[in-house]
């Protein structure tokens, strides 16, 4: 991971859970799973254990539950 970009081009993704989705659209599309961060409810979430990515989509496999606030940081190595 990558940090020495400036902090102007990290962008954040919030969504809300609602029980049955488990693919969100993300703003831009991460040059890798590893160089985004995930949090569901504050809880770091483990690339490829519980997400995976293609293009700007971010796919959980399961559906976080209602009302689950899903944080996603990127840009960190774009």
């Amino acid at each position: 991971l990558r940090t020495e970009h400036d902090a102007d081009n990290i962008v954040k993704d919030i969504f809300a859970g609602d029980g049955s989705t488990q693919q969100f659209t993300m703003t831009t599309t991460p040059s890798g799973v590893e160089n985004i961060v995930v949090y569901i409810d504050g809880v770091m979430q483990e690339p490829t254990q519980n997400y995976t990515v293609s293009g700007t989509t971010i796919d959980f496999g399961e559906a976080a539950h209602q009302g689950a606030r899903i944080s996603i940081l990127h840009g960190f190595a774009d």
